[in-house]
């Protein structure tokens, strides 16, 4: 049977392309104030900018202030003791709370700018503070071959500080882009390609060294940056309009994003965490050409020279065409040296035939699906460097699971395997025609039995680079005996067979990292892209907790098992957004376009809890 998706999803290299959670809600109807009143006496609650005065247990007056809701005191200018900032000079609020006391200016010259606590050296403090939050990144680009070359790689950067953030972006020693960010917003640069990283060295897909291949992003104050590849999944140009563009033009059809971690929070120990070389075969009859075949892969980035940078390969790998990385099978390994902004791309190997059964296409007559199994995924791979480095793992453009349209390419920045934890909340994402999630958990240690509550799986013992994975229907925590990686996947947009999302249905594959209980934070600021149709936001919290989103209360949870935890799911606008809690929680950001998707994980602590691998 053939199928009128097939023309174009074939034309891109096939397809760049229990108890559910309630749907997302929307906060802009105002905070919800059911349960901010408690006990017997007299109080000021806030929630958000919303003051209310309670006696008894009831609301006898709601205040919507102007500038600042306090705790015990009501609306006021300012909270006391806090800090404001007059361009460099920090204005401290009295005791009143009503006025702002001048200080001197700080002195820029000396690296001091002001911040929340006055004059300070913010990049210092944020360095001890071992987060997200930073002042030197390393956007690179990955695999994805399936995408035009007219979209753009981006990325997105935000400032959470009290004053602009100068922010220069160079590579290979010549600046490529400066921008200043204003306190609050967010700034959006566009990157060239490096089209030895996005198209393979040479046009080949392989194995390579690209010297000088990675951007590196400084900041004079603490900014957060998120990579889009690309930064669209539309243009709006004229002949795509008009439909003189074909659609592989006009649609990206292939896109992730990455949260990038700051360099005082990266190690030289890290685990890859990928999916299996995707090989597909549609016969001449049914409108293909043979068997297509997309490898996965894991980018190290060197942010020191003279970086050593040992691999030991968990799946068949590969060789680079100059010689600089040998094949390798699982268990074997290689060492390269990179220095500052090199990039080692591993490419797992493409089997030329089906090393398991093939698996047909019950909708599609013509069209089967090869399961390709371990041997071709470089999840587990370990990856140990000299000197810390920045690490990107994904896959140029694979169906998740194997047999579901359409390929999306997948990325995400590693968190080194000093900050995996041992206990994980995981919920599905907004579903969009009732799909679950992938979950796949992956061992940092050998003897770790992995177990799951509710028990959406039976336990499982893991040794290091193990995994199992599992349909996510519901939210869970996942427990283990030892550090474990939790990685999150949304599904082809086909999920429910080829074909049942229609013409420019929203979704397609994205990949995630769970975030360690350890690491989690009570404040974030993250960013939405406005190149998205929507954009979601999961929040994790404990039942009870109080969670803030841009001013806003967020409640009714769905509670995950018995565990005392709960996940909301909230749509959000394009732009900055903070968030603030009465105890640590989770966030997940993630978002729709036509054939396509992106998720990265809010924001988290990279503090080192676990041995390095």
């Amino acid at each position: 049977m053939r199928l009128a998706l097939f023309a174009l999803a074939l034309s891109l290299a096939l397809a760049c392309d229990d108890a559910p959670a309630p749907p997302a809600v929307r906060l802009d109807a105002g905070p919800d104030l059911d349960g901010v009143c408690t006990g017997a006496g007299t109080s000021i609650q806030c929630v958000g900018q919303t003051a209310t005065t309670c006696e008894g247990g009831v609301a006898t007056d709601v205040e919507r202030c102007m500038d600042v809701c306090v705790p015990g005191r009501g609306c006021l200018l300012c909270a006391p003791g806090t800090v404001a900032c007059e361009g460099e000079a920090p204005q401290v609020c009295d005791g009143s709370g009503m006025a702002r006391t001048p200080q001197p200016a700080c002195d820029v010259s000396a690296g001091l700018r002001c911040g929340p606590t006055g004059c300070a050296d913010l990049c210092a403090e944020a360095e001890a503070s071992n987060s997200y939050i930073g002042c030197e990144y390393w956007p690179t680009a990955t695999l994805n071959t399936a995408l035009s070359d007219a979209f753009e790689m981006a990325v997105v950067i935000a400032n959470p500080q009290l004053v602009p953030a100068a922010v220069r972006i160079e590579r290979g020693g010549e600046e490529v882009a400066s921008v200043s960010v204003r306190p609050g917003a967010l700034e959006t640069v566009r990157l060239p390609w490096v089209l030895a990283l996005k198209n393979g060295a040479e046009g080949a897909v392989a194995t390579s060294v690209v010297r000088g291949g990675a951007f590196r992003l400084t900041s004079d104050v603490p900014v957060t940056v998120t990579q889009f590849n690309p930064l669209d999944f539309q243009r709006t140009t004229n002949e795509c309009a008009t439909g003189a563009s074909d659609d592989r033009e006009c649609y990206s059809f292939t896109n992730d994003a990455s949260l990038l971690l700051p360099t005082h929070v990266l190690t030289g120990s890290y685990l890859a965490l990928s999916r299996p070389s995707m090989l597909l075969e549609v016969t001449p009859e049914a409108g293909g050409g043979g068997l297509t075949g997309n490898p996965g892969f894991t980018t190290v980035v060197a942010t020191e020279d003279g970086t050593e940078v040992e691999v030991v390969a968990a799946a068949e790998v590969r060789p680079a065409l100059d010689g600089s990385v040998p094949a390798l099978a699982p268990g074997e390994s290689a060492t390269v040296t990179l220095d500052r902004g090199d990039v080692l791309q591993l490419v797992a190997e493409v089997p030329t035939e089906c090393p398991g059964e093939w698996v047909p296409d019950p909708r599609a007559e013509g069209v089967r699906y090869c399961p390709t199994g371990r041997r071709y995924d470089l999840t587990g791979t370990a990856i140990r460097a000299s000197a810390p480095v920045a690490v990107i793992g994904g896959h140029d453009c694979t169906f998740v699971p194997f047999d579901r349209w359409a390929c999306d390419h997948l990325e995400e920045a590693l968190f080194p395997a000093e900050s995996w934890g041992e206990e994980v909340f995981v919920g599905p994402t907004e579903p969009l025609r009732g799909e679950p999630n992938l979950l796949r958990v992956v061992s940092g240690a050998e003897e770790n039995t992995i177990a799951f509550d509710p028990p959406i799986a039976e336990p499982v013992t893991l040794g290091r680079g193990e995994w199992v994975e599992l349909e996510l229907a519901e939210p869970a925590r996942v427990t283990g005996t030892g550090p474990f990686a939790a990685v999150q996947f949304l599904v082809g947009q086909d999920y429910g067979g080829f074909g049942t999302s229609g013409r420019r249905g929203a979704g397609d594959p994205s990949m995630a990292l769970g975030i360690p209980v350890e690491q989690l934070r009570d404040e974030y600021t993250f960013l939405t892209p406005s190149s998205y149709a929507s954009s979601f936001v999961n929040v994790m919290a404990p039942l009870g907790a109080r969670v803030i989103l841009d001013g806003a209360l967020v409640g009714e949870p769905t509670p995950v098992g018995e565990t005392g935890w709960g996940l909301t799911r909230v749509e959000v606008d394009a732009g900055v957004h903070r968030m603030s809690g009465s105890q640590p929680f989770g966030v997940l950001v993630y978002g729709f376009g036509s054939y396509t998707s992106y998720a990265v994980p809010g924001g988290l602590d990279l503090r080192s809890i676990a041995p390095p691998i």
